[in-house]
């Protein structure tokens, strides 16, 4: 019963905290008696959302919204399972290549295309590997071809090879060459294991 009453009691203050009761203009009704406006959860951001009806403005739309109301909304889990995805930036002066990013989960890139399963190298050229994207369609049908087992195993030993690339004594850019090389034939058999699913 204490617990009950301690939540309702702490409800009723939050409510009363956030809430700004603000009394308008007098008006007379048809009957002739006056009304007075009250207007409750006057916290209205610069766009006139109301922050704390939790609608928050969205540029797409033009409008305030309340994102988990909208089509795409999705909750993501807290599992961390690392993805590594393309993140396009945006440049002043000229295009510009994205960028790679690391995400705690498929679900947490949103809409950013996956380039493989675990953490971001640091030796990924994103430039790099916006060239040999243009090799898919040549290399793709190849490993279309082989069977599961071979797929997850070829995931392992890629891994394998850049973790062992990484101890060479390389220069950078050959280091970033062969490294990006290895990233993108991952991407294919991963991408093909995802197909199968």
């Amino acid at each position: 019963m204490k617990k009950i009453l301690a939540i309702l009691l702490f409800i009723s203050f939050s409510f009363s905290a956030s809430a700004q009761y603000i009394e308008g203009q007098e008006t007379s009704t048809a009957s002739g008696e006056i009304m007075t406006t009250i207007m409750v959860w006057n916290d209205r951001d610069e766009h006139g959302c109301i922050g704390s009806a939790w609608y928050t403005w969205s540029e797409e739309k033009g409008e305030c919204v309340r994102p988990w109301e909208e089509e795409d909304f999705k909750i993501c889990t807290m599992e961390y399972a690392p993805v590594c995805a393309q993140v396009q930036v945006q440049c002043i002066m000229a295009p510009c290549y994205p960028v790679a990013e690391t995400f705690g989960n498929s679900c947490a890139a949103w809409d950013n295309p996956i380039i493989h399963t675990g953490e971001c190298n640091s030796y990924l050229d994103m430039a790099l590997y916006s060239k040999y994207e243009k090799l898919e369609s040549k290399i793709y049908p190849k490993i279309e071809a082989l069977n599961l087992l071979t797929l997850k195993k070829w995931v392992i030993l890629i891994d394998k090879m850049i973790e062992q690339t990484k101890l060479m004594k390389m220069v950078q850019w050959a280091l970033e060459k062969r490294i990006t090389w290895l990233i993108f034939i991952k991407h294919l058999f991963e991408k093909e294991i995802n197909n199968r699913k």
